[in-house]
Parts: C-alpha cells; structure tokens; sequence
C-alpha cells in the first residue's frame, strides 16, 4: 500500500505514513481494514524501540529461507520423538511404568541413567514447536492480507501465535527444571509443567478453531484435531493420573504432528 498527501496537485513533502495512511484506512471501505490498521500501528510501535525493530527486521529475514525452515521443523521433530521414545525404553529397563510413573519422572536419575535425554527432548521440542507456531501464524497471516476476515479470527490467531509460544517456553524450562532441579518445594518444575500443558491446550483449541472458521487451503481437520488435547486436559484435571498425563501428551502431539507435516511439505 502507497499512501502519500496530495496537497495543491503536488505530493506533501511531510509525508508521515503512519498517521496519515490510518486517517485514509477510515475513509475507504476494505475487507480487511482492521488487519491493515494492526499491521500499521505494530509498525509505529517497533520503530519507536530501534534495537526491537532492528531484531524483528533480522527474524523477518528467516523467512526468505522456507526450505530451510521446513528440513528444520521435521528434522526437528524426528529428533525429538526418537529421544522421547528412547528415553520411555531405556527407562523401561530400570521398572519405569507410564501406568505408574508420570512423564517428568523420566528426567530423574531414579529412573532412567539418562535423563538428560529426556531432558534435552523438552528443550528441543520447545524450539521446534515455537518454529511451528510462527510458521502457522505467517500461514494465516497471509491469507488474511488476500481475503474478506472477521475481526474475531485476526485477534484469535495472534492471541493463539502467543499462547503457544508460552507453552513452548514452558516446556524448554520443564527439560532445564526437571524433577532432579525442580526449585523449593517443586515450585519451578510445577509451574514450568502448568504453563507447557496449558499453553499448548489452549493454543491447539483456538488455531483450531481459526482454521475451521476460515476458508484457507489447511484442511479443517487439523482445526477439529485441536478439540482432543482440551477435553483430554478437562478428564485429567477431573481424574488426575500418570496414564491420563501420558494420554494428554500423545493427544498434543497426535495434534502437532499433523501440523508440522502440513507446515513441512505443503
């Protein structure tokens, strides 16, 4: 979008984008007018903190590389499946139970010789998902810049793009608070814990819910996929168990992996 001021036939030479293209963005009457706005003032804000927009403008560059980011997110994942389950089998050798353990029982040196490999599995799943979750956002944001969006869907990808970064961040610091330096009283692994389960769930529901409400290319069963890890966490929370915890994490990535495999090779 060009916006300029036309003053006496000659082009203003104070031309400050930012204020008056908002003035021009309440005049005319465009679909997506709000997305236009947000996008504006996002940009008004960033250039008020140089060192901020300077990193954004860095972090925008890493898109210009999709193949790049891609071959990293399923690589990514592959890796963190293989030290998951790794980390389930060996532990099975020492009388490690997902009936009767729970999942961060599998980064204590009590059951398994090797919990940093546990550990390291939450770390990388972290980085990878908050790959996801940036990658998903960019997917929808530009299919809004294209098409006729409620106000709604545009506010509820962006709240999701943060939640589920939150819950990425959570689940890093579970692998870095494991039960083996979990704080006073487990305070630092517990909340890490509340925040990764939490933040995902929430996450999952509502991207969910913007991919089914809108017509992109995704297809809306990965939209309907981010019911399961909800109603999961509700049965959890009502009957809380170790075989229910292990339940809730395969319903996450029974949601996750299909999104990365979208993200990967569509």
């Amino acid at each position: 979008y060009i916006l300029f001021n036309l003053y006496e036939g000659n082009i203003s030479k104070e031309i400050q984008l930012i204020d008056e293209g908002k003035e021009l963005l309440d005049v005319l009457v465009l679909d997506n007018v709000e997305f236009i706005k947000d996008t504006l003032q996002e940009k008004k804000i960033l250039e008020k903190f140089p060192l901020l927009y300077s990193f954004k403008s860095k972090i925008s560059n890493v898109w210009n590389y999709p193949k790049t980011i891609k071959t990293t997110l399923i690589t990514g994942l592959m890796i963190y499946l293989f030290m998951l389950i790794g980390s389930i089998i060996i532990a099975n050798f020492f009388g490690y139970r997902i009936i009767s353990h729970t999942i961060s029982k599998l980064g204590t040196i009590s059951a398994t010789p090797l919990p940093l490999m546990f550990d390291s599995a939450c770390i990388i799943g972290g980085i990878i998902t908050m790959g996801l979750y940036c990658s998903l956002s960019r997917r929808v944001r530009l299919f809004f810049q294209n098409k006729e969006v409620e106000l709604f869907d545009y506010k509820l990808h962006r709240y999701s793009t943060i939640i589920g970064i939150l819950g990425s961040l959570g689940i890093i610091f579970v692998g870095i608070f494991s039960l083996d330096r979990k704080g006073p009283q487990g305070l630092y692994h517990s909340v890490s814990s509340l925040i990764a389960f939490g933040g995902f769930t929430i996450a999952l529901f509502t991207f969910g819910i913007v991919i089914y409400r809108c017509n992109s290319k995704m297809p809306k069963i990965l939209g309907i996929n981010g019911l399961i890890p909800l109603l999961t966490l509700i049965l959890n929370c009502i009957l809380p168990s170790p075989l229910l915890e292990w339940i809730l994490l395969f319903s996450i990535l029974t949601t996750l992996i299909p999104l990365f495999y979208w993200i990967s090779f569509r």
